[in-house]
Order: structure tokens, then C-alpha cells, then sequence
């Protein structure tokens, strides 16, 4: 296993921050399994906060007793042992005995024990690599925007809002956890973001929805967290930042219907596949108008049809400053025609009836809160893919290559038995692709690293100059049907 997964995995997810998907994808994602009684091993560990020279250069000292002639450092052991600066044990992750407190396999019957950042330790907060947290906050500014695409139109919804990470800090020394296992390399930052730290203003999806983005808490992301992962900045490439998330609208063989085989997900006659996103988080598929999570006929309007579960497949590498985290939100989607309308809070009666009785959208009292869904978010690249459209066999929603033309004798490729042509794009450059409506489909987003130096010199920001890309299907979304959805997010300067 790459090691990117072993310290997500073990961590264990993108924000899937706009308009048309959480609520409406029409898959279960479950938060797998819930927790059971037990007893809570000792922790040992008594770590202080970080302290403030008067420079007024936030610093961690190391608090942990030194190691004893060779001895091994553990993290999650519940020994803190320097240069670890905290060390309160893990969670069991899986298994009969999920969320309880462990300092080693042992405690954990079929699960993993797994060390989790965002938990408090003295009058801070422990990382998974068992180094004291900071809190590292950021605007998003230009270059900040998703794109909500359909078969027959793009939607563009500017973003606006700010994002606070809890991370730790880089060790000289890679992180070995009680299963002997390498789960964060000398130099990686690990991340994690509380549920209320995700902070997306209100989304116009212009002329349909007001959209509402809410972080998720996963427990087996520790609690609290509705995000996990890490900032790579030791050295190397850290692999499988560049993904693929396919959905497929149809994939039970119901009467005569026939997919391409090569754009389609594996055939689920009894509609039971599922999928794992991380380690207690599952897409399963789900028939519409019959299973509880897809039984809403306004939308799920294919009465009997399978709907699979999310598919990820990843790829590519980057080098210093690459990132990858597993994001936990759920997107309410307000009847709104998109206005988004602050000036009518507290109308009685209000306007508008999804905003609750506040009248204020995006608040509690929403009438919609949306479905939790997890997504990778990447500073790689990020796409996604609906196969039979519509309910439509060998009907595809996904761009093509992207490769420059002149005219059609330029694109000799095809996706799903498609021939690509030479398409307008909206920068009026001309590209090989598919076409959705009259432009080149849009389903991808590109992120970019974070600078290493910047983090190492400013442990309260220093994300200025990435970007998190995300992107994610679709399935018969409220008023536009299927889509998928592409994210960035750019840090501000």
C-alpha cells in the first residue's frame, strides 16, 4: 500500500461545498460502524500548549520524556516519548469495539487502532503524528468557484468564505504507529478541520438554488473532525493525488435496457454494491422510489432503478507542498430561484419557506441540511464522471481530453464510443472534448501545491498560494437531473 493511503486510511474525508449534491446524489454513506461500551485504556501523557517567545513566534516545545537507549517512539501508544510532544493513545477503527479509546492492536477487536488528530491534550489538541496542533486559518480569494454541469448547460457559482485547519507539526523523524506501520513521513503536516470550521457562504446556483454547506462530523475521524489528512513537505512525491469519481445512473439489467460496458459500473441485479470512501465511511447504491435514502419521487423519478455507489480511482504524484484530505459536508439546496436573500430575516411569514421560521438561509432551521458525503479534496487534479445520464444508455457526462485543436481533423479520440470534436471553450480557446449543450462539458478542477517554506514560517497560516480542487457526481439533482460538480478553492495571498 502507498503510504498516501496508509496515513489517510489510518487517519481515518473536499469539500463537496456546491449546489447540486449531497442531498440529492441518491447514494448511502454511511458512517460505519457506531460505537460500543468498554474501558478506556490509561493515558499516561501530560503535554502543554504551545508557548510564545517574545519574538511572538508561536512555538511547541517538546514536553515528552526522552527516549531510553534505542528505544522505538510509538505513536498512539499512549507513552509520550520525545519528539513526540503529545501522546494520548487512538481509537479503534472497524471492527466490534469501533471509537473506543486504544493504545495498540490489542484493544481493538477486528478494527484498527488508529491515532486521530483534533483531540484534546492538556490546553491544546494532539495530532496523528502525536505533535501538538496549530490552528491555521485562510480566506479563499480568486480563482475560487465551481462548476455545476449538466447535459445541456453549465451553471458557475461563485464561492466565497475562509477555512481553518487544525495541524500538527512536521517531525524530523517519520511517525510509526502501534501496528508498526509508517502513517506520516518526516516533514508531513497532518490536517484535520472541525465541523464548524467549514465556512462557505451561502452559494447562489443562479435562477435555481440557494445552496448551504455544513461540515459533518465523522467519529472515525476523531471527534469532532469532519475532515482528515495531510501536507506533504519531506521530500519525495506523495502518490494518488489525482483522482476519478464515477456514478452511474443505471445498473440493474431492468427490461431492455443496455449500457456500454466500458462507461458503465458493474452490473448490481439486486442493487447491493457498495463502495469504501475511507475506513468508516461507504457509498452503497440505492433504488429509487424504494430504499429509504432514494424513495423522494419528486426527484428519484426512475421508479426501480439502481443508482450505484460513488467509485474512486486515483493516481499521479506531486512533490513538495502536495495535499490530499478526505471532507465530510452536507449541501442543503433552498428553493430560492438562487437569491440567496439575507433582507427578509425574521419576515413573518417568509417568503420563503425553505429558509425555516429565522427566515434567514443557511441556519439551523433550514428545511433542508442536505446528505453528509465524503469527497476527496487534492491540490492534484480532481474530475467526475455520470454514466447513463438520464436514466439513458451510453449517455455520459465528462469532458473528453482537453487537447488543443484547430478543427476536427484534430481529435481522433473517443470517450465511451463518442467521437470527440473541436469545441469553443468559454476562454474561447479551441479543445478536443464533448460537447454538453453548446460548449465543451465541464467536469474537472485543478488544485495546486502549498509552499512548504511558508508553512514552516507561519504555523497560524502559510496557505497562501494553493488551491483545493474536488470533484463529484450527481444523480437526479432537484430541477436539473444529473450533474457533476467541479471545485477549487484558492487560498488567499
Amino acid at each position: 500500500m502507498k503510504l498516501r493511503f496508509i496515513a489517510i486510511l489510518l487517519a481515518a474525508a473536499t469539500f463537496g461545498v456546491v449546489g447540486c449534491g449531497d442531498d440529492i446524489t441518491n447514494i448511502i454513506e454511511e458512517v460505519v460502524p457506531t460505537p460500543t461500551s468498554g474501558t478506556a485504556p490509561p493515558v499516561t501523557a501530560t503535554p502543554v500548549p504551545p508557548t510564545t517567545p517574545p519574538d511572538g513566534t508561536p512555538t511547541v516545545e517538546p514536553v515528552c520524556r526522552p527516549a531510553e537507549g534505542g528505544e522505538a517512539v510509538v505513536c498512539g501508544d499512549g507513552d509520550c516519548v520525545a519528539p513526540e510532544q503529545c501522546d494520548i493513545g487512538g481509537i479503534c477503527v472497524g471492527g466490534d469495539n469501533a471509537l473506543d479509546p486504544c493504545t495498540g492492536p490489542g484493544d481493538c477487536t477486528g478494527g484498527r487502532c488508529t491515532v486521530v488528530g483534533g483531540q484534546a491534550a492538556g490546553d491544546g489538541s494532539c495530532a496523528a503524528n502525536c505533535t501538538l496542533e496549530t490552528i491555521r486559518t485562510a480566506d479563499y480569494g480568486p480563482g475560487t468557484g465551481a462548476v455545476v454541469q449538466t447535459l445541456s448547460f453549465a451553471v458557475p457559482v461563485p464561492l466565497t468564505g475562509s477555512q481553518t485547519f487544525q495541524a500538527g507539526v512536521a517531525r524530523s523523524d517519520d511517525t510509526i504507529d502501534t501496528n508498526g506501520e509508517t502513517t506520516f513521513r518526516a516533514g508531513d503536516y497532518p490536517i484535520i478541520a472541525k465541523a464548524p470550521n467549514i465556512v462557505i457562504d451561502p452559494a447562489s446556483v443562479l435562477g435555481l438554488v440557494c445552496a448551504c454547506v455544513r461540515g459533518i462530523e465523522v467519529p472515525a475521524f476523531g471527534a469532532g473532525n469532519s475532515s482528515t489528512g495531510l501536507i506533504s513537505c519531506g521530500g519525495g512525491q506523495l502518490e494518488d493525488l489525482d483522482y476519478i469519481s464515477t456514478q452511474d445512473h443505471h445498473t440493474d439489467p431492468l427490461g431492455t435496457f443496455v449500457p456500454n460496458a466500458e462507461c458503465s459500473h458493474d452490473p448490481d441485479p439486486n442493487c447491493e454494491a457498495e463502495f469504501e470512501i475511507v475506513p468508516g465511511v461507504v457509498s452503497r447504491s440505492c433504488r429509487e422510489q424504494e430504499d429509504a435514502e432514494c424513495n423522494e419521487p419528486t426527484e428519484n423519478r426512475h421508479a426501480g432503478v439502481c443508482n450505484s455507489p460513488r467509485n474512486l480511482t486515483f493516481s499521479g504524484s506531486q512533490a513538495a507542498g502536495a495535499a490530499i484530505i478526505f471532507q465530510n459536508t452536507a449541501i442543503g439546496l433552498l428553493s430560492d430561484r438562487g437569491e440567496c436573500n439575507m433582507d427578509v430575516a425574521g419576515m413573518d411569514p417568509c417568503p420563503y419557506a425553505d429558509y425555516g421560521p429565522d427566515c434567514v438561509p443557511c441556519t439551523d432551521d433550514d428545511l433542508d441540511k442536505g446528505v453528509p458525503e465524503n469527497n476527496p479534496t487534492t491540490t492534484g487534479s480532481a474530475a467526475a464522471i455520470v454514466y447513463n445520464a438520464g436514466n439513458r444508455a451510453n449517455t455520459t457526462i465528462t469532458e473528453g481530453s482537453g487537447t488543443p485543436c484547430d478543427d476536427n481533423t484534430d481529435c481522433t479520440e473517443t470517450v465511451c464510443g463518442i467521437s470527440e470534436t473541436c469545441l469553443t471553450a468559454a476562454d474561447d480557446s479551441m479543445i478536443c472534448g464533448l460537447r454538453c449543450g453548446s460548449l465543451p462539458c465541464q467536469t474537472s478542477s485543478v488544485g495546486a501545491p502549498f509552499t512548504c517554506s511558508l508553512l514552516a514560517s507561519n504555523p497560524t497560516g502559510g496557505l497562501g498560494g494553493g488551491a483545493f480542487a474536488v470533484a463529484f457526481p450527481s444523480i437526479d439533482a432537484a430541477t436539473i437531473g444529473d450533474n457533476v460538480t467541479s471545485v477549487r478553492f484558492a487560498f488567499a495571498e
